[in-house]
C-alpha cells in the first residue's frame, strides 16, 4: 500500500511538470492563385491543455447591430472549436481597434459579394439570414489560411480540391479534419516537455530507493504523449 501511494504521488508531480504551456505565437502568411490573393494571420498558443487560436478583427464601414456582432462572434468560435483531436482546440474572436489580424468592412444590407474582408448585414450571400454564423465561419477559414473548395472560388492551385462537403465548400458543411493540419503541426512541433526540476529528480531518486529499484535508468520520469496523427 505504501509503495502504491509513493508511486501515485511521484506520478502526480511528474504530470504537473509535463503540463507546460506554450506561449502565444503569431502565424501569418499569404495565399495566391491566378485570380485570388490574400494574407492570413492569427495567434496560437497552448494553455491549460487546450490549443488556443485567437483572431482579432477590426471593423470599418457601416455599423452592425450588437446582436449580429454576437452572432458572428459565436458562429466563428462555436463552429471552429473542437475536441475531436488528442488536444482540444478552442477559438476566440475579438473585435479590436488596434493590433488586429484582419480588417473587415461592413456593408448595411446586401450590397455585393460576401468575401473575407467585406461582410453584409443581410442575406449571407444569397443563403439567407439563418446562415450568418456559417458564412463568417467560412470567411474566418480564409483568415486561417484555408482555400475555397468550390468551383469558381479561391481553390488551391496545387491540389485543385473541390466538392469536399466541408465548410470551405458549402455553408451546410462542417469543419473537416484537414482544416486543422497547420495548427496541429504547430502543436506537434512545439510540444516539448520542460526539463524536470532538480527537486523532482531528488524526489524521484528517493522514491526509487524506497521502492528498492536498483536500475533507475529503466524509469521514464516524463513520458511523451507523442505526435498527433494528421
Amino acid at each position: 500500500m505504501k509503495k502504491l501511494l509513493v508511486i501515485l504521488i511521484f506520478w502526480g508531480v511528474c504530470a504537473e511538470v509535463q503540463a507546460a504551456d506554450i506561449p502565444w505565437e503569431t502565424i501569418s502568411g499569404s495565399r495566391s492563385n491566378d485570380e485570388f490573393h490574400w494574407n492570413y494571420s492569427y495567434d496560437i498558443g497552448l494553455f491549460n491543455d487546450t490549443l488556443m487560436i485567437d483572431l482579432d478583427i477590426r471593423l470599418t464601414g457601416d455599423t452592425a447591430s450588437q446582436s449580429l456582432l454576437d452572432r458572428w462572434e459565436n458562429g466563428i468560435e462555436e463552429i471552429w472549436s473542437t475536441d475531436r483531436f488528442e488536444i482540444p482546440i478552442s477559438f476566440n474572436l475579438d473585435w479590436v481597434r488596434r493590433n488586429y489580424d484582419q480588417t473587415v468592412t461592413i456593408h448595411d444590407g446586401n450590397t455585393g459579394p460576401y468575401v473575407m474582408t467585406n461582410w453584409n448585414t443581410m442575406d449571407a450571400n444569397g443563403w439567407g439570414d439563418a446562415y450568418q454564423e456559417a458564412i463568417v465561419a467560412h470567411e474566418a477559414g480564409h483568415m486561417f489560411g484555408l482555400w475555397d473548395e468550390y468551383s469558381g472560388g479561391a481553390v488551391d492551385p496545387v491540389t485543385g480540391l473541390i466538392n469536399t462537403g466541408g465548410l470551405m465548400e458549402t455553408l451546410d458543411g462542417g469543419t473537416l479534419d484537414p482544416y486543422y493540419d497547420d495548427m496541429l503541426s504547430w502543436y506537434n512541433d512545439n510540444n516539448v516537455h520542460a526539463p524536470v526540476p532538480p527537486a523532482v529528480w531528488l524526489l524521484g531518486s528517493g522514491l526509487i530507493g524506497l521502492l528498492g529499484i536498483k536500475k533507475a535508468n529503466r524509469i521514464t520520469l516524463l513520458r511523451p504523449k507523442g505526435k498527433i496523427s494528421l
